[in-house]
């Protein structure tokens, strides 16, 4: 529920201040805070990762985060949250497949139920707005 929040208000934030600030900036921004606010949980839950595979999938992680944090900032400064919104869903289908790929964990009906129902919103809310943008328009 928290990461759910948070990701929230990272987006509402992104969207408002990609359009005054430059992506790299707002996506440094957001790095910083989030490991601040992450910083306290560090010594309950530490645990020292190898110098192999653990390092690997941190660099990758971590790479890849960034460039999307980045484009993301780019997208949201370049159109409506209601249009970019629905494209961060496709993070489901790769979490289940990188679930499956590392950990050969496969999620349950119920979790592919509630994706779909949240897929499903999002494309009608973005095609909804898509309609609304084009009536406004004389």
């Amino acid at each position: 529920m928290a990461s759910t929040v948070c990701s929230a208000f990272y987006q509402l934030f992104s969207r408002r201040y990609g359009q005054t600030e430059r992506p790299d900036a707002s996506a440094t921004i957001a790095t910083i805070v989030g490991t601040v606010a992450a910083s306290p949980f560090l010594p309950f839950e530490w645990v020292m990762p190898s110098w192999g595979w653990d390092l690997a999938l941190f660099v990758g992680m971590g790479v890849m985060a960034g460039t999307g944090h980045y484009f993301l900032t780019i997208a949201y400064s370049q159109a409506p949250a209601a249009v970019v919104s629905p494209f961060n869903y496709t993070q489901l289908i790769g979490a289940a497949l990188l679930g499956y790929l590392v950990f050969h964990d496969l999620p349950d009906l119920w979790t592919w139920i509630g994706a779909s129902v949240i897929i499903t919103s999002g494309l009608y809310i973005g095609y909804r707005e898509r309609v609304r943008y084009r009536m406004s328009k004389p």
